[in-house]
C-alpha cells in the first residue's frame, strides 16, 4: 500500500504511484476549490475514485495538527478489488455488504445525524461477523450558514445521505475506536418529554430546573465550551455495553429547555458527565498505541467540541495522540463520529469523541515446511 498525504494539487507528477482512491476533507464553503482540485486529480489520474467529506477545520500529523488549509487529502494507492463504494439514500436499495466472505468494514460518512443513518447502523450492526464501521458526521463552523455536505465522484450530497467506503478484509485491515475523556455522576434521569433535538422535560419537571437541582447553575461559559455532556443511553436494541456521549448545543432559561447535538426520545435514560482526571485522560490516550501497524495510514474524527472545550490547548492535546498513535493521519473537525467504545461493543453515534480508524496492508503469510 502505498499513500500520500497533499494540501495541494500541483506538482502531482511528483507522486511515486498513481492512486486509485483519494480520500478528502474541505472547510464547509470550499466546494468550489475541492471541485477544482478534484478535477486536476481527474486530469492526471482518469480512474481514480475521490471521496470527501466536509470539516469545521482539517487536521494532520505534523505539528501544530490543526491547520489551515481549506483541503487536505489522502491519496492511496490499494487494489481496486479490495474496496468498493455506496450511496446511501432514503427510500433506495444500497449493498450494505459488497464483500460476503469477509468481515463487514467501512469507513462511513453522513451528511447529518438522521434517522437514515440510526437505521443504516442498526442493520449493519446485525450482522452474525463482527463488523467494523468508523466515521463522522460532515462538519461546518458553528456560527456559519454553510450546509455540511459529502462527495463522491463528482456529486456533492447536502441532505439525509451516507457515503461507505467498503474495505475487503481479505486483503486490508480496518481498525479503530472512539474515546472521550468523561465520566457520568450523580443519579439517572428520564427524559419525559421532548421536542425535536431539545429536551423539555426531566423526570416530569422542567429539564433545565431537574439538572441544575443536583449541578448547580449551567453557566453559559461553560456550555460553549462544551463541560456538561450527557450519557444517554442507547435503545436496548442496539446491543451497545457502553453508554455515549450526547452534547448540550445550547440551554434556553426562559422555556428551561435543554437543546442536544443528537436527537432523543422520551423515556430515554441520562447521566451527567464531568471531566475525567489528568492521569485518566492520559490513559485513555494510550489506547490508541494498540492500533500501531506496520504500512498503516490513520483517519481522525475529532468532534468539534473537542476544539471548543480544549481551545488553545487542542494542539497539545493532538500532539499527545500523535505520539501514541505514531502513524501518519488525516482528520476533521465533525459535527459527531461513528465508531465503538471498545473493541468488543458495536457502533454507535457518538459526540464529544476522538475517534481514529487505521487501515493496514494485511501481510502475507508464508507457509514454511
Amino acid at each position: 500500500m502505498q499513500y500520500a498525504v497533499l494540501t495541494k494539487c500541483t506538482n502531482l507528477d511528483l507522486l511515486a504511484f498513481t492512486p486509485t482512491i483519494i480520500i478528502g476533507f474541505y472547510t464547509a464553503g470550499n466546494e468550489k476549490l475541492f471541485s477544482a482540485n478534484t478535477e486536476h486529480f481527474k486530469q492526471a489520474f482518469p480512474h481514480v475514485d475521490i471521496l470527501g467529506c466536509s470539516s469545521e477545520s482539517n487536521i494532520n500529523d505534523i505539528l501544530p495538527h490543526v491547520d489551515h488549509f481549506q483541503c487536505t487529502y489522502l491519496c492511496l494507492n490499494i487494489k481496486k478489488e479490495a474496496y468498493a463504494v455506496s450511496i446511501i439514500k432514503a427510500g433506495e436499495d444500497t449493498d450494505l455488504y459488497p464483500f460476503p466472505d469477509n468481515d463487514p468494514a467501512a469507513i462511513i460518512f453522513s451528511t447529518d445525524y438522521s434517522e437514515l443513518l440510526d437505521n443504516t447502523l442498526e442493520t449493519l450492526n446485525q450482522t452474525e461477523k463482527s463488523p467494523t464501521y468508523i466515521g463522522a458526521i460532515a462538519g461546518s463552523s458553528l456560527d456559519s450558514d454553510h450546509t455540511p455536505s459529502l462527495f463522491c465522484n463528482g456529486t456533492y450530497y447536502k441532505n439525509d445521505a451516507i457515503l461507505l467506503w467498503h474495505i475487503n478484509q481479505e486483503f486490508y485491515t480496518l481498525s479503530g475506536i472512539s474515546l472521550h475523556d468523561f465520566t457520568p455522576v450523580g443519579s439517572v434521569f428520564e427524559v419525559t418529554k421532548t421536542e425535536e433535538d431539545k429536551i423539555v422535560e426531566v423526570d416530569y419537571k422542567p429539564a433545565l430546573d431537574a439538572i441544575e437541582e443536583m449541578t448547580g447553575p449551567l453557566a453559559q461559559t461553560n456550555i460553549d465550551a462544551f463541560d456538561y455532556p450527557l450519557f444517554i443511553a442507547p435503545k436496548k436494541e442496539s446491543g451497545a455495553f457502553h453508554t455515549p456521549l450526547s452534547s448540550i448545543k445550547a440551554i434556553d432559561r426562559e422555556r428551561k429547555t435543554i437543546e442536544i447535538f443528537k436527537k432523543t426520545k422520551a423515556r430515554a435514560k441520562f447521566r451527567v458527565g464531568i471531566p475525567l482526571s489528568r492521569a485518566v485522560q492520559e490513559m485513555q490516550l494510550k489506547k490508541f498505541s494498540r492500533f500501531r501497524a506496520e504500512n498503516a495510514v490513520a483517519l481522525l474524527f475529532v468532534c468539534i467540541a473537542y476544539k471548543y472545550h480544549w481551545r488553545n490547548f487542542e494542539p497539545l492535546y493532538l500532539m499527545r495522540i500523535a505520539h501514541a498513535l505514531k502513524l501518519p493521519f488525516i482528520g476533521l473537525h465533525t459535527f459527531g463520529e461513528i465508531g465503538p467504545l471498545s473493541l468488543d461493543d458495536v457502533t454507535q453515534i457518538q459526540n464529544q469523541t476522538v475517534t481514529l480508524a487505521v487501515l493496514s496492508e494485511r501481510k502475507e503469510v508464508k507457509c514454511v515446511f
